[in-house]
């Protein structure tokens, strides 16, 4: 049986629920709160005027708002409060426990737009590893910039440069990852150090093909990539239930049919000991509409567990 809460003026604009289903998100014209709790009372108050987009990262560690910052006349100062340093910026991140402001980020504008003439809005505008160690945001056509957690400092100091870049994702990580992390937690062992993952997009340039790249973290090796020829756009990437990544690859061609490819998320392993010889990529075209999601999986090497989802036409 349900209990039915109700109250007045909940939101100004829409709630949100946080990804674990713990807390609730309302907006409000002077910011967000939070709710929860057996009573689901008021948990904090996160000051962004106007805001106009929230997210999550994947464990309700941090909430991520959108609105330009303006700090009006005699605005309440300190670490739980937007100050003058952060005006003109968009993007604010704060610690979901303790109400603190982490950092802000400027706006990512899509290529060739102004922020006085676009209207276009890339959302969410960061992405967090599902390690819980990073979380990264694309300048299109030019670099992805990771930062380490919980400081938001940009790890080595510089940006992942990459000509044309147009979308990433964190790859997830592997079931036999897991499985070999919960032994040792058992066992007492400590936690095996794993690189993270990125995958990338770029689009054809001159005579060099679109191409979808995965490439380690923090050591920027390339692990493998994949060239896509006669492609007209590709989706965002998509993480499905934390196992595989799936990438939807629409071709150029006369026959408008959509090839699926996927990217590999790792299994077992570490990306020093990859084996790139044995990398395969498969792609196949959908020509009919379906109901349902095939899967179909084949190991790739000794670190990577390679998974093809067919997705509906439509």
């Amino acid at each position: 049986m349900f209990d039915i809460l109700t109250q007045q003026n909940w939101t100004e604009a829409y709630v949100q629920w946080s990804p674990l289903g713990t807390v609730m998100a309302s907006l409000h014209r002077q910011g967000v709160k939070l709710w929860g709790g057996p009573s689901f009372q008021l948990l904090g108050r996160f000051a962004h005027p106007g805001v106009k987009r929230i997210d999550f990262s994947p464990d309700e560690r941090y909430l991520v708002t959108f609105e330009r910052i303006i700090i009006p006349e005699n605005a309440s100062q300190g670490p739980q409060f937007l100050g003058p340093e952060n005006e003109g910026d968009y993007i604010a991140i704060w610690d979901t426990k303790t109400g603190l402001l982490m950092r802000t980020f400027p706006r990512v504008l899509p290529i060739d737009e102004d922020e006085n003439t676009s209207k276009q809005v890339t959302w969410p505008a960061m992405k967090w590893s599902l390690d819980g160690k990073y979380v990264a945001r694309v300048t299109p056509a030019h670099h992805i910039s990771v930062y380490s957690l919980p400081d938001f400092g940009l790890v080595d100091k510089k940006s992942i440069k990459i000509d044309g870049v147009v979308d990433f994702e964190w790859c997830p990580i592997g079931d036999k990852d897991r499985e070999e992390d919960a032994k040792d937690a058992s066992a007492g062992k400590p936690k095996k150090i794993r690189e993270s993952i990125l995958a990338y997009w770029t689009p054809e340039i001159g005579n060099q093909p679109a191409r979808v790249t995965l490439m380690s973290f923090p050591g920027r090796v390339t692990l493998r990539s994949k060239n896509l020829f006669n492609v007209s756009d590709v989706s965002p990437f998509s993480v499905l239930k934390h196992t595989s990544l799936l990438v939807i690859i629409y071709s150029a061609s006369c026959s408008g049919k959509t090839k699926v490819i996927t990217c590999a998320s790792r299994s077992t392993g570490t990306p020093r000991q990859k084996s790139r010889s044995s990398a395969t990529w498969r792609s196949f075209t959908s020509e009919k509409k379906t109901t349902q999601w095939k899967l179909l999986s084949q190991k790739v090497g000794r670190d990577f567990h390679h998974t093809i989802m067919k997705y509906p036409t439509w």
